[in-house]
Order: structure tokens, then C-alpha cells, then sequence
């Protein structure tokens, strides 16, 4: 059994263990963020299903029973324990007597703002930054008035159908609506798209922007362009 962090969307950014883990498996549950392009990758003989279509408990007691005839490739966006509910799962196995491996995988934070050309720090504009998600364990919005006070970058995953109530939680925290900001959507995939603006220009928007969304904030969103970047739009 094997856990397994596909990346951010770009099937050139799975793991060498990644890769070779999904192209031995004989069954492969799948998140339903996971790219077009890397699901191409998986074997043609390989049973593939999507987590959402069973459920994620069905999906759980569906691996343990496939694990004791074939081996179980679980392939989860991004990495396996940052917001994927991935230590539930690990848990899960334990409890049921299943031997596992957990493959790491890069992240959608530092993967889609990299290939966005958006450093996350920068000497002299933030030495740190932060990652949250706009939406809570139950599906409701988180309230982000708590990170405008932060000053270093800022990262909010799953938010591209709040990237306005995002932008006035941290409006209303304190932050300046000035502050420069960044939509990415697709990040890593040959859809990927920059949306630029402010923190009070997102905060005016009833934009909703497609899955997989991110919003970045904070001074080094200013660099973008500075290279010639990916091309962006204007929020």
C-alpha cells in the first residue's frame, strides 16, 4: 500500500518513488484535483477510482480489502499530509493491520507560486510565510482576520470561490488594502493562470475562480512581471 503525494499537477513534478509506485499498482484511488495529465500516467490494466465518487470511509475499507489481493496506490494532491486529510487515512491502515509506505510529494504552495514566477520570500521583503485554507474541516469559511497582522507571505489554499471574503477577513484584521495579491489556478498545469491585484481589488470581485485556486499575499507578489513571469491577468 502505498500513499502517495502526486504533486501540484505536472506529472514531470511526481517523485521518481512516486512514478514508480503508481506504475506497479493494481489499484488506484485517486483525489478528484488530481490532473488530467497524471492520471495518463497510470497503468491501463490498473482498477481507478475516485475518492469522491466512493466516499472517503468507503474508499478507506475499499483499500484495505483490495490490499490483500493486488498492490493499493492511494494518489493524493500535492503532499500527503498538508491538508489532504492524509493522517487519517495513515491511521486508518494502522488500525487495520495494513503495512504502508508514504511517499512525499511537492506541494502546491511552493509548487504553482514558483512556476508562477512569485517567490514566497525575499531578503528585505518577508522572511517567512504562512499557509492556511479558506475552508474548515466542515466545509464552512474559515475566518482569516487572525493573519492581518502577518507580515510575510501569505498562502490560501481553496479559495477560489472566497477569494473576496478572504480578502476582507483580512482587510478587517488589519491588513493594507494595498497589500499586493495573486489568484493562481491550475499551478504546474498547461491551464495555469496569474490574476493580480490588491487585497482591496479581490475583496470587490464576485469573481469565482476554478479548482485548484490559491491566493497569495504579500510584498513578493510585487516581483511578479519583474522577470517577464507567466502571463497574468488583472483581477
Amino acid at each position: 500500500m502505498y500513499i502517495v503525494g502526486a504533486g501540484p499537477g505536472d506529472p514531470g513534478l511526481l517523485t521518481i518513488r512516486a512514478a514508480r509506485a503508481i506504475a506497479s499498482s493494481s489499484y488506484i484511488v485517486y483525489d478528484r484535483l488530481i490532473s488530467r495529465e497524471i492520471r495518463e500516467t497510470f497503468p491501463a490494466a490498473a482498477k481507478c477510482v475516485c475518492v469522491d465518487e466512493l466516499g472517503f470511509m468507503e474508499s478507506l475499507a475499499s483499500m484495505v480489502d483490495w490490499s490483500r489481493s493486488g498492490t493499493v496506490c492511494r494518489v493524493k494532491a500535492g503532499d500527503p499530509f498538508m491538508f489532504g486529510r492524509g493522517w487519517e487515512e495513515v491511521e486508518y491502515l494502522h488500525r487495520s493491520g495494513v503495512e504502508y509506505e508514504v511517499i512525499p510529494g511537492v506541494s502546491s504552495v511552493n509548487g504553482a507560486a514558483c512556476s508562477s514566477m512569485i517567490p514566497l520570500t525575499y531578503r528585505g521583503l518577508s522572511s517567512s510565510f504562512a499557509v492556511t485554507t479558506a475552508v474548515t474541516s466542515g466545509g464552512r469559511g474559515a475566518d482569516l482576520r487572525r493573519f492581518g497582522s502577518f507580515d510575510g507571505t501569505l498562502v490560501v489554499l481553496m479559495s477560489g470561490k472566497s477569494v473576496a471574503r478572504v480578502s476582507r477577513d483580512l482587510m478587517d484584521g488589519g491588513m493594507d488594502p494595498g497589500m499586493p495579491a495573486a489568484v493562481i489556478t491550475r499551478g504546474t498545469e498547461p491551464g495555469q493562470e496569474v490574476h493580480r491585484g490588491t487585497l482591496r481589488t479581490f475583496a470587490s470581485t464576485d469573481r469565482e475562480y476554478p479548482s485548484p485556486s490559491m491566493l497569495v499575499v504579500g510584498p513578493t507578489v510585487s516581483l511578479w512581471g519583474s522577470l517577464n513571469g507567466v502571463p497574468a491577468t488583472d483581477a
